[in-house]
């Protein structure tokens, strides 16, 4: 077989095959139910596609670098939302036709419900020893009929309630219990502030 017709199998037949049963397989269990191929070279294409959907290998020097959201549109339109609100573009080593199932095999590995049916989702998760909020947007619900993926870095501590700016009412309501109510637009820091404010409140008390 050539490697394009392999490649076409691996997107369309064998794996989507595991996944419309819920399951991520494992290299040795879908290597189990490829063809034979005469050529070692078609074979060792085929894992290293394998690998890069299952295992997402490109996404750890994307977040490696410094940035608050990473919105991925589609292969060649992805985005990172730096600490300083500008927005770089990126792209990143998928083919259209592996989109869906990588971000498939994501719902999967996290164990969501993601689907036609069920287009939203929304969960924390971590990757690569560091925390993020995950969020799936299924192409049922675009014109384009291109699922997104969106990816919100989470401090792994607060910040200290000073690098807010002047913030001692702020500390005044919480000593004194009373309600607040945090809003602004995407990347504003809503998150940051309320994990420094919920770190003011003393163990004992209970949080809703």
């Amino acid at each position: 077989f050539p490697v394009t017709i392999l490649l076409s199998l691996l997107r369309n037949e064998i794996l989507v095959s595991f996944l419309n049963k819920g399951i991520v397989p494992s290299w040795e269990t879908y290597f189990q139910e490829l063809p034979v191929m005469s050529k070692a070279e078609n074979l060792e294409k085929i894992k290293t596609r394998f690998h890069l959907l299952t295992e997402w290998t490109f996404l750890e020097d994307i977040l490696a670098k410094e940035g608050t959201e990473f919105f991925f549109h589609a292969p060649e339109s992805c985005q990172r939302l730096t600490l300083n609100g500008s927005r770089e573009g990126f792209t990143i080593d998928l083919i259209p036709e592996e989109w869906q199932v990588w971000l498939e095999i994501i719902s999967l590995k996290f164990r969501k419900n993601w689907n036609v049916q069920q287009p939203f989702t929304s969960f924390y998760g971590n990757y690569k020893g560091k925390s993020y909020r995950w969020t799936l947007i299924h192409g049922a619900t675009s014109p384009d009929g291109k699922s997104k993926l969106v990816l919100r870095s989470l401090s792994q501590r607060p910040f200290g309630l000073e690098d807010f700016g002047e913030t001692a009412q702020l500390k005044n309501l919480v000593h004194t219990k009373k309600n607040l109510l945090i809003a602004g637009s995407t990347g504003s820091g809503k998150t940051s502030l309320l994990s420094t404010l919920i770190s003011l409140v003393p163990e004992e008390e209970h949080i809703v």
